[in-house]
């Protein structure tokens, strides 16, 4: 409890601290200068800070997209008069159409009274209207040889990442080989792969892209699913009828395709006995 006290004893005291006219500042009051607590700001001195603080806006993105800035230009902040805590007058507000307005109006283009009916103070600025459009839109849209984005770097760049995501996908093997059910999945997997199903590269690249051991998992598969791909294309030209007719039914039937083509492969002399131990 009395640990409580002294910090709300603490408190009260540096909050009265704050309001007393004579109190010493502190650092972070004073970093931009002091001034006489008396000396309000002049709304001239505002406007002017204003105008300032924006035209370094407007010209910072262009000079970052020229080149490199200086440190002295990144530093480079107009000074604002050094503002009093008992400064009775507050900064303007900026309307549209670069209009600075002492109090809310109701029709830019019009009579504008505040809320105690008196006609407020409108001060039009002189020289371009600043524009209140994303900075972003000022950058050069323009090609720059010297800039790291223009097209031929940009192109070199697309051209290395691209080669080193093939280089990756190699390093990383080809990946597993989708379910198999039909013929057509047989000539699709072969000759052009199944992206959505995860086969990015077609089957017929694999022993040109890749290593034996990168794929070992799925050499079974691999092998027969070319010996089906053989028969359809070598033995059957590549006919969809004379594969009917060789195989009928069985062109939705992958299992029992398999059988069928390895017992016509062995009538033709096409397999090697393994001798059984």
């Amino acid at each position: 409890m009395r640990y409580l006290l002294d910090e709300l004893m603490a408190y009260e005291e540096g909050f009265s601290d704050i309001l007393m006219r004579g109190r010493a500042y502190h650092r972070h009051e004073t970093f931009m200068g002091e001034g006489d607590p008396e000396a309000n700001v002049t709304k001239q001195d505002l406007e002017s800070f204003y105008l300032k603080i924006e035209d370094l806006v407007l010209r910072t993105p262009q000079k970052m997209a020229s080149g490199n800035p200086t440190v002295t230009e990144l530093n480079h902040l107009p000074a604002l008069p050094a503002l009093s805590l008992h400064s009775r007058e507050s900064p303007p507000r900026q309307g549209a159409r670069g209009i600075f307005l002492n109090h809310p109006v109701d029709d830019l283009g019009g009579n504008t009274t505040d809320i105690f009916g008196t006609p407020s103070t409108v001060t039009l600025m002189d020289g371009p209207t600043p524009s209140r459009s994303n900075p972003l839109e000022s950058l050069s849209l323009q090609p720059d040889s010297t800039s790291p984005l223009s097209s031929p770097n940009l192109a070199t760049m697309v051209e290395k990442n691209q080669l080193s995501l093939t280089q990756a996908s190699q390093s990383q093997g080809p990946g597993r080989i989708p379910t198999t059910r039909t013929l057509e999945d047989v000539i699709r997997y072969w000759d052009h792969g199944d992206s959505k199903r995860g086969l990015e590269v077609p089957l017929k690249l694999w022993a040109v892209k890749f290593a034996p051991d990168q794929y070992r998992s799925e050499a079974q598969k691999l092998s027969m699913i070319q010996k089906v791909y053989d028969e359809f294309s070598v033995h059957c030209g590549g006919s969809m009828q004379v594969f009917d007719e060789k195989y009928p039914g069985l062109r939705g039937k992958y299992t029992k395709l398999l059988h069928s083509i390895r017992a016509a492969r062995k009538a033709r002399g096409d397999t090697k006995s393994r001798n059984r131990r």
